[in-house]
């Protein structure tokens, strides 16, 4: 059975192994993490247009959540509820963004921002994107997966 494996930066930059859409890790009350985004480093965004504007594709920040749950509970599958597109994150093509993805504590509450570095009065306050639910459930023991052997035949 052929599987999609996570997109990671190393594709594209090798040396570096992380998931492109999650980033690093960084310090924080609540687990968070930023990754860079820009067209030159995740070329695949030039290709979600809206009126000739690149935009951070809604896929994205699924794939990011889900990420972030499988860095927190690797033992457990991640159900995403509730995901809200409040706001496009627009990306031109020399810009740079950090994507921030945060996971609260017990509430599991998703809570995606972006910021481009730049600050107001010395402080960042970056708009909310995707708010959404994240549950956790442990997975099974054993999974059944079929090959392309076991696959019934046509």
């Amino acid at each position: 059975m052929d599987c999609l494996e996570p997109v990671t930066i190393a594709a594209h930059h090798p040396g570096i192994d992380r998931h492109t859409l999650l980033g690093r890790r960084i310090p924080a009350p609540n687990p968070t993490w930023e990754a860079e985004l820009s067209a030159d480093m995740i070329p695949f965004l030039r290709d979600h247009r809206v009126n000739k504007a690149i935009i951070f594709p809604g896929a994205g920040y699924v794939e990011a959540v889900l990420a972030a749950q499988r860095e927190v509970s690797p033992q457990c599958a991640g159900i995403v509820e509730n995901l809200e597109f409040r706001k496009f994150l627009t990306i031109g093509e020399q810009a740079r963004h950090i994507l921030r993805t945060e996971i609260s504590g017990k509430g599991r509450d998703i809570s995606i921002y972006s910021h481009s570095g730049t600050t107001e009065n010395g402080r960042c306050t970056p708009p909310l994107h995707c708010p959404g639910r994240l549950h956790a459930v442990r997975r099974p023991h054993s999974i059944w997966a079929l090959s392309k052997a076991d696959a019934p035949k046509r």
